[in-house]
């Protein structure tokens, strides 16, 4: 008998607005296990084709992964003005890993990954993610605690992605979204390096992003928050900053177009204009987190 369709209602991550909640019509389930870490599920939910959940919220969908992977990860390889190393914290779904490996400049790709299972299960149910990311030999996948990797690795790299899953009631990442952390990425970092952070929703987590912005603000005091949507976290506008210890400033069209001919290929979403309109915040939003929404660096 056919799996019948059903409605799937993500669990309340932190500092949501606890009088919503997010649905997805689920018309099969692929795959569903309990890691040592995390439960691990990928379901196939129509227009969205498969996706990703970890710990019952989704990470990434087929149909629009490519938004939220460009911004977490493309984007701070585009505002550094020659990235050759780059460090991935997180990202198992391997799609922040094929978006620093399009780089003709980047000679290695370190990635560190707690759960392995998260990997194998995305390489076998949403290969088109990582497209052959894993098997790059441009890419270092570290299995392991996050904290202890970053405490071990030599400097320096020019881009820190940090790709984590949403911090949930004693989730894996929680420990990762602080300062002990984010000073341990910043010795890693050469100079000019840039550090990128997923950061939750600004429409209904603002007080996550101010938090995130208070832990960053005196380590990377050069911060700036860009937005995108993405249809399939149904969270409004989705939030990343962009720290350095260095100016942050956003690229001319010259150098934007220069920087975009060391890719593989032009970028699905983010143009010129796409960089410079996802910096702009909402003044009624830019207020709460504690951003001025025209100068966003401190």
């Amino acid at each position: 008998m056919a799996e019948e369709p059903f409605w799937y209602t993500e669990p309340l991550p932190p500092f949501w607005d606890e009088n919503l909640r997010t649905q997805i019509r689920v018309q099969k389930v692929l795959h569903d296990e309990q890691s040592p870490y995390q439960h691990i599920q990928v379901f196939q939910v129509g227009s969205l084709g498969r996706a990703l959940l970890l710990d019952g919220i989704i990470q990434a969908a087929e149909a629009d992964e490519f938004i939220y992977h460009e911004m977490v990860a493309l984007l701070p390889c585009l505002l550094h003005p020659r990235p050759r190393r780059a460090l991935i914290v997180g990202g198992g779904d391997g799609g922040a890993l094929r978006e620093a490996l399009r780089l003709s400049t980047l000679t290695e790709a370190v990635m560190v990954e707690l759960d392995k299972r998260v990997i194998e299960v995305c390489q076998e149910y949403l290969p088109s993610v990582s497209r052959g990311a894993f098997k790059d030999p441009k890419a270092r996948i570290l299995i392991g605690d996050g904290m202890e990797w970053v405490k071990r690795l030599r400097p320096s790299f020019d881009v820190a992605i940090i790709d984590l899953t949403d911090p949930t009631q004693d989730g894996p990442a929680n420990p990762l979204y602080a300062s002990p952390f984010f000073k341990d990425v910043a010795r890693l970092l050469g100079k000019r390096g840039i550090i990128s952070v997923q950061s939750g929703s600004l429409t209904f987590q603002p007080e996550w992003v101010r938090y995130l912005i208070g832990q960053l603000r005196p380590i990377f005091p050069y911060l700036r928050l860009h937005t995108a949507v993405v249809p399939s976290f149904q969270a409004g506008l989705f939030a990343f900053l962009i720290g350095s210890k260095s100016a942050l400033p956003l690229p001319s069209r010259p150098t934007y177009q220069r920087r975009l001919s060391r890719l593989d290929g032009p970028p699905r979403y983010l143009s010129y204009e796409m960089v410079h309109a996802s910096a702009a915040i909402p003044p009624h939003l830019a207020e709460v987190v504690g951003l001025a929404p025209n100068c966003q660096s401190a």
